[in-house]
């Protein structure tokens, strides 16, 4: 019986898992599609081309928006678990005086909607001068409250006893945190960077309010633009460069990938 019930389970959840991924399948197998065939219904093409991806690079600086993407990305993702993992570090180990009242209103934070910002980010990065910089898609964007949370969190779960040794040993804030803090924190560490680098490279409304020159779009905000300079949209043109988008993130998510489930669980609970 306990066999059965495993078999029916393991069942259950492999068609789930390939309803899951039927998108992703069919977002690449259009992209390697001819034009003419793409109004037919084929689980399996007839052919496969490449002429998708050769009229995506021949039409559009994809090079760039990819490098764009990469390095907003790769910036947002660095800064922010540096900047999270300092924050949560001074909240779970330092505990300054006043702390719980700061952290609740850091908090509060969170029950502001992302679009109540806009506006008066805009506005300061037009008085900054930084827009259609690097600079305005970077900096504003280095650091979350949902970030610090979860790095105060995991860090909350430490042994206190390790602190008090470090400091009979002499070890100073800096060092502890360095050399005994963030080697135990690589779960959540990966957690964090897979969340900020996934977000911040799917991010279209940002990027699209911040940048007006073409050189200065991510990958998604200039995909978005296949549409307007086409009559009828080219789903074959549009899959291709998904294709491409989706290719980052999954790299991405496999490599942390250990850490992921781990950093989630043992983040939340406090021994």
């Amino acid at each position: 019986m306990k066999f059965s019930y495993k078999m029916i389970l393991y069942a259950i959840l492999t068609a789930w898992a390939i309803a899951a991924m039927m998108p992703i399948y069919w977002m690449v197998v259009t992209a390697f599609t001819p034009q003419s065939l793409l109004m037919e219904i084929q689980l399996f093409p007839k052919s496969i081309v490449f002429n998708n991806f050769e009229t995506l690079f021949a039409k559009a600086p994809i090079d760039r928006w990819l490098f764009n993407s990469l390095l907003v990305s790769a910036l947002i993702t660095l800064g922010a678990v540096v900047s999270d993992s300092m924050a949560g570090y001074s909240y779970a180990m330092i505990k300054p005086k006043g702390h719980m009242v700061i952290f609740f209103l850091v908090l509060a934070c969170l029950m502001i909607p992302d679009q109540i910002r806009i506006v008066p980010l805009f506005i300061m990065i037009k008085n900054l001068g930084w827009y259609n910089t690097y600079a305005a898609l970077i900096v504003p964007f280095m650091s979350s409250v949902f970030g610090m949370f979860l790095m105060r969190q995991y860090m909350s779960s430490l042994p206190r006893e390790l602190m008090d040794a470090a400091r009979v040993e002499g070890c100073n804030e800096f060092v502890f945190y360095t050399r005994i803090v963030v080697p135990l924190c690589k779960p959540v560490f990966a957690v964090v960077a897979i969340f900020f680098f996934v977000g911040t490279w799917n991010s279209f409304l940002y990027p699209l309010i911040l940048t007006s020159s073409k050189e200065m779009r991510t990958l998604p905000v200039g995909l978005s633009t296949l549409m307007e300079n086409y009559s009828l949209v080219d789903y074959g043109l549009m899959m291709a460069g998904s294709s491409i988008s989706a290719i980052p993130v999954i790299l991405f998510f496999f490599m942390f990938q250990k850490y992921f489930t781990k950093g989630v669980t043992l983040g939340a609970v406090k021994e």
